[in-house]
């Protein structure tokens, strides 16, 4: 009679910080008779314990990108491996992803102007972040004190 093939972890993924829209999740597993396991990464939205595929993430990296902090933050990852008999499953340990706002610079600060004689006066500014893709929102903002 056959043995049912056992499943062991040989590395973990661990929790990770996207400081630049990015990240990679690493795991690896062996079955013990040496046959190669099928992986398939799941993710459970921030808040939930609810895992799922990501389509797609079928090997033992998880390379993650687009990443936002308002989308991403606090996500959890994990990895399911499949021995050849799909019936013996392992899980990995859960990584949380921790994504950092973007960096905002200011590029241009607006310059005095005059007020015209309609009583207007345009101001220009300019910005960037540090992760491509970023949604930057302008406020202005008038002092009544001269500060």
């Amino acid at each position: 009679m056959e043995q049912a093939p056992t499943i062991t972890f040989m590395s973990q993924p661990v929790d990770t910080l996207s400081t630049d829209g990015t990240a990679t999740l690493t795991a690896g597993a062996k079955v013990n008779d040496y046959t190669d396991p099928l992986y398939q990464w799941e993710k459970a939205e921030s808040g939930t314990l609810t895992f799922t595929p990501v389509a797609g993430q079928n090997n033992e990296t998880l390379n993650l990108t687009g990443l936002n902090f308002v989308n991403d933050n606090g996500d959890k990852y994990r990895l399911t491996v499949t021995a050849y008999d799909g019936l013996t499953v392992a899980t990995s340990s859960t990584s949380t992803l921790t994504v950092q706002p973007p960096l905002i610079t200011i590029a241009s600060d607006p310059d005095p102007q005059p007020i015209a004689h309609d009583g207007t006066a345009s101001f220009s500014a300019s910005a960037s972040a540090n992760i491509p893709g970023s949604t930057i929102n302008y406020q202005w903002q008038v002092s009544t004190d001269g500060g």
